[in-house]
């Protein structure tokens, strides 16, 4: 609670450029995609971590992002996103040890990029984008899935779509969950994309699926997780509404010791 207070005095002393983020892209350090010039006093929480972020990484307008994204992620902005990430999360988003462990173990297998839909649009048109998300709990004690189990969901992913992935986005702003979409974009070789289904981390499905569930379009998703040890180790491929795909999804994390990675809504 003090910090809070003394982070709400320091705005009101000195407001940063007097500006507030309007969205929360994940790149919410190196992003101004969505962050515009305000008077002062709107979205404290968004505006709170305009003014952590460090000034030579704060974006004043829109043109700044040039330059800043692309971008190839080292320790240093991991950390950066961390920060941003927990914050941003509300509460929820997993463990910020986890995100920052498979943050890093993706860095060992491959370079990590971060670019815009803009600079997607550029690169591919006929790719599609695909959701990496954890769903379940991961405070229970008996929670678990692996790094394998990116590729894997990949490849289940792909015995029901044809369609090439042109990249990845994460499902939710968390301390866990921004970094999920990072170990299949350093095997595969392609990006991340600076557009998060959620600016704060979100309980159900359904709330990360963009919209899906008024459009009345099937979808997909593919998950695994648990141990092969105990016999807890699940994966599936499903098929169907988006309100049906994500009950099973949960009914498997639940089976599966309490959370699988998921790759969903290509």
């Amino acid at each position: 609670g003090a910090l809070w207070v003394y982070f709400i005095l320091q705005l009101a002393a000195d407001p940063p450029a007097q500006a507030c983020v309007t969205g929360c892209p994940l790149g919410i350090p190196y992003s101004a995609a969505k962050l515009q010039t305000r008077p002062h006093g709107h979205v404290l929480r968004d505006a709170l971590w305009v003014y952590l972020v460090p000034q030579s990484l704060t974006v004043q307008n829109t043109n700044e992002i040039k330059g800043v994204i692309p971008m190839i992620f080292d320790k240093e902005s991991i950390q950066d996103l961390l920060i941003g990430s927990l914050l941003l999360g509300g509460g929820g988003g997993g463990c910020p040890k986890e995100g920052e462990e498979r943050a890093l173990s993706a860095l060992k297998l491959g370079n990590v990029e971060l670019i815009t839909i803009d600079e997607l649009k550029e690169r591919s048109r006929d790719g599609c984008i695909v959701t990496i998300s954890g769903v379940g709990s991961p405070a229970s004690d008996t929670a678990y899935y692996s790094d394998d189990v990116y590729p894997r969901i990949l490849e289940l992913l792909g015995t029901q779509s044809e369609t090439p992935i042109a990249g990845f986005i994460s499902c939710e702003l968390g301390a866990s969950s921004s970094f999920e979409p990072f170990i299949p974009a350093a095997l595969s070789g392609l990006p991340i994309i600076d557009a998060p289904c959620d600016g704060r981390a979100h309980p159900l499905g359904v709330m990360g699926s963009l919209g899906l569930e008024s459009s009345g379009q099937t979808v997909i998703q593919a998950a695994a997780g648990g141990r092969t040890e105990n016999k807890t180790y699940t994966e599936l491929t499903v098929k169907g509404s988006v309100e049906n795909t994500a009950s099973l999804v949960r009914n498997a994390a639940h089976l599966a010791g309490g959370a699988v990675a998921v790759a969903r809504n290509p």
